[in-house]
């Protein structure tokens, strides 16, 4: 990643470099670079296969911590897109109280139109319609969700949106701050100004005095903080640019509150906002600071590794000011995701697992699906979800949810977002830039009267942009009706879960509750060995199961651990287990481990492989020098392969098998997912006959040479300076493509090259330390799961 420091005086930039990266389409114009551098639906009940018994006999095993029990009817593995989805929209179709929903990616496409156009319909006949979503990947779809939320207000229920993540109290102050126009140019005297404009705006009221919120929540809009933090969450850097060094002599919350009825009166200040955007996007000096900002908006995503956005702002910030620690944490934090993926009707039918609401988790290849930007071919998804019919166990599941949605230092709703950042300026960009297109050529007074005429035509106010959103929920869902012919359902894609098997639901969450009636408060960055302290009830199983499982097995009944998922990038402490069970350490003798995941060539997160591979080297390097092979478990690692004119599905899947245990949710095998991000799913105990299933399955694909290639002793640590060649190579074409190549010296790719060398260096190193165990191992995870875990 590239580096910026930017001072007060004037813009200084120092390039240097950091590996890059993209999670889940985060960044616009500086996405490709972050990510390479580094059956028709039918109503009624849904369609899952009943079972004859209860599932829900007494776990055989210690129950896992911190889940809740299910007891289900029936349940089942679905991992066909086409049967995945229509098992939702029978869901939703059939709801007659209730629908609880979370997701972390929820767009508008042809797919997630006709879910946005059921859930509303259940409003509409009197279902309360509950629906979170993560505010990082979902802001640009603002008025979608508004748009949802009124038009599900017109019936006999309701449907309500909150967003998962908002902006601190901490990071409204600091955008107020950067954004503030001093009466004086006096640069100390600016400094207390705004320090006084700040602590008379943000006064500690009763809300900050609420110990469930402290010091969290704002409704003030100062400055032009408001477009600053709609410039972040549409990673719109041009307007963040604009909101600091320009947007400081204009009025912006006047004009957005003018955006919202565009009146003849205040389209005079829609239009000089306009002139001023597009003026100000050709200097040259804007150009260079939106450059840095961009940069230094992806270092968000790298933790310690690549510090946040906060070193950008911070360095027009007061240092002395008391809760500037917070404020840093705050702002590294602003990305933890909720990650989960769940969808409760009537607290009777529950769906979990890896898929999103967007064409590429819900379709088969076809038109609608968008190209990969690495692979060039559709992007579609190879998945898993679990379908359950409950008995009674949907109440303790909407309570869980409950919790997350009432969460209120992390969320909030629509009314609370538009306050502290609106969209309306962002909503109307596309329209400016259409009107200096359109006028550019005339005369500087026939110019600006003619951007006048042209916003006055098509510049949207909120209620216009509603009236669209709708429209196109109800077009998309009509080309898909009319465009889109699903698969036949699949038996073979389809496992029933076991009679008399034991069903938990966890999640990895933000919070943990101080006693049993204390108040809950958000939780940061977990230590090893103290996941479930901290919320991390998934991680904490897992970490468990793997402890355990070399005692459960024998000669006669050898165990199976199966990782199939998406990603690869382990915490130091399953980093350490895994070494201890394949070098024989602990006695591991009647166990096969078998991994497999992405490739470099399949991922949509590029990043996590480059990392990952050093990893890898460290282990298997480790492995080879230590392993007892009277002791140790047998270890298998795969990838899937890019196949030259077939049809890539990346796999997306978050599948584990324990023995006879299988887990089923949205956590990736990855630190993120672990250590910061809000997730969910189902543990399946004492389920052979579904294990046994699913290993064939499994199998099936592992053994499957054109889809899939063994890598078990491909990865050493003489391999590493090649691939790290290779990977700068990959980094400087694609790069060297982009608008950010001016800024790009050869001086300056040498010190890209260098640091790149010492990021992937310290991943084998601090890996080798772990493995190595002791005090130093102890020391070496905490700092590898701070540098890596925002990967």
């Amino acid at each position: 990643m590239i580096d910026l420091i930017m001072r007060p005086s004037k813009l200084e930039f120092t390039l240097a470099l950091r590996p890059l990266r993209a999670r889940a389409r985060l960044f616009c114009a500086a996405l490709l670079m972050i990510s390479l551098l580094s059956g028709d639906a039918s109503n009624g009940a849904p369609n899952l296969i009943l079972l004859a018994q209860t599932i829900s006999s007494p776990i055989t095993m210690a129950s896992p911590p911190a889940g809740v029990t299910l007891r289900a009817r029936s349940a089942v593995l679905l991992t066909d897109n086409d049967d995945a989805f229509h098992t939702k929209i029978d869901m939703i179709r059939s709801a007659t109280e209730s629908i609880d929903a979370a997701y972390f990616i929820y767009t508008n496409d042809e797919s997630s139109s006709l879910f946005s156009k059921e859930l509303i319909a259940a409003a509409k006949r009197g279902v309360h319609v509950r629906l979170l979503v993560d505010l990082w990947t979902n802001y640009k779809y603002f008025d979608l969700f508004d748009a949802m939320q009124r038009e599900g207000a017109k019936g006999q229920g309701r449907l309500e949106v909150r967003f998962y993540n908002r902006p601190t109290r901490n990071m409204i102050m600091d955008a107020a701050y950067v954004t503030l126009s001093c009466p004086s140019t006096d640069k100390k005297g600016c400094a207390e100004w705004k320090s006084a404009e700040i602590e008379r705006s943000f006064p500690k009221g009763p809300a900050a005095l609420n110990p469930i919120v402290p010091d969290n929540i704002t409704d003030a809009e100062v400055g032009n903080s408001g477009l600053f933090l709609s410039g972040i969450y549409t990673q719109n850097f041009d307007l963040m640019s604009f909101a600091v060094m320009h947007g400081q002599s204009l009025n912006t919350s006047a004009i957005q509150q003018g955006a919202s009825k565009l009146t003849p009166e205040n389209i005079d200040k829609f239009t000089k906002a306009a002139k001023v955007f597009w003026t100000a996007r050709t200097g040259r000096g804007f150009q260079r600071f939106v450059a840095g900002i961009k940069l230094s908006l992806a270092r968000a995503v790298y933790g310690e590794v690549i510090n946040p956005i906060y070193d950008t702002v911070s360095a027009y910030l007061p240092v002395d000011r008391g809760n500037f620690a917070d404020s840093a944490r705050d702002w590294k934090h602003m990305n933890d995701y909720l990650h989960q993926k769940l969808l409760l009707v009537d607290r009777r039918w529950l769906v979990v697992g890896g898929r999103n609401i967007e064409n590429a988790y819900h379709m088969h290849p076809n038109r609608f699906t968008h190209p990969n930007r690495f692979t060039g071919t559709d992007r579609v998804f190879r998945d898993t979800d679990l379908a359950l019919e409950l008995e009674d166990g949907g109440t303790p599941v909407q309570q869980k949810f409950e919790a997350l949605w009432s969460f209120a230092p992390m969320v909030a709703t629509l009314d609370d977002i538009r306050s502290v950042a609106p969209n309306d300026f962002v909503a109307n960009l596309g329209t400016f830039k259409a009107a200096h297109a359109r006028c550019a050529k005339l005369a500087k007074t026939n110019r600006n009267q003619c951007v006048k005429r042209v916003l006055r035509g098509s510049a949207l106010p909120l209620e216009a942009r509603i009236s669209r959103q709708i429209d196109n929920i109800e077009d998309a869902a009509a080309r898909y009706a009319r465009d889109y012919h699903p698969a036949p359902k699949d038996p073979a894609r389809r496992f029933p879960v076991d009679p008399g098997s034991a069903l938990s639901y966890l999640e990895n969450l933000p919070f943990s509750r101080e006693s049993a009636l204390g108040p809950v408060r958000r939780t940061f960055d977990p230590k090893a060995g103290d996941e479930l302290a901290t919320g991390k009830a998934i991680h904490a199983y897992l970490a468990n199961a793997l402890e355990k499982i070399c005692a459960l097995a024998t000669a006669e009944h050898p165990k199976q651990v199966i990782i199939h998922n998406a990603y690869f990038l382990m915490p130091s402490r399953l980093v350490a287990q895994l070494g201890r069970m394949l070098t024989g350490q602990i006695d591991c003798r009647h166990v096969t481990v078998t991994v497999l995941t992405n490739s470099r060539d399949t991922t949509d997160e590029s990043i996590v492989h480059q990392i990952d591979s050093h990893v890898l080297a460290a282990l298997f390097d480790h492995v080879a020098s230590s392993r007892d092979p009277a002791q140790a478990a047998t270890f298998r690692y795969y990838e899937y392969q890019r196949q030259l004119g077939v049809q890539l599905e990346e796999l997306h899947s978050k599948v584990w098998v324990l023995g006879d245990d299988i887990f089923v949710g949205s956590a990736n095998a990855d630190l993120r997912s672990f250590m910061m991000d809000s997730n969910n799913g189902v543990l399946i105990k004492n389920a052979p006959s579904l294990v046994s299933q699913y290993i064939a399955f499994f199998d099936r694909i592992r053994r499957n040479r054109m889809l899939v290639k063994e890598l078990s002793k491909s990865y050493t640590p003489a391999a590493r300076a090649e691939v790290v060649a290779q990977d700068l190579s990959r980094i400087r074409r694609f790069v060297g493509k982009s608008r950010l190549a001016p800024y790009l010296s050869d001086i300056r790719w040498t010190t890209i090259g260098l640091q790149y060398r010492r990021i992937v260096d310290q991943a084998f190193v601090l890996t080798q330390t772990i493995l190595r165990g002791g005090p130093q191992g102890r020391s070496a995870g905490e700092k590898f799961d701070t540098k890596f875990k925002m990967i």
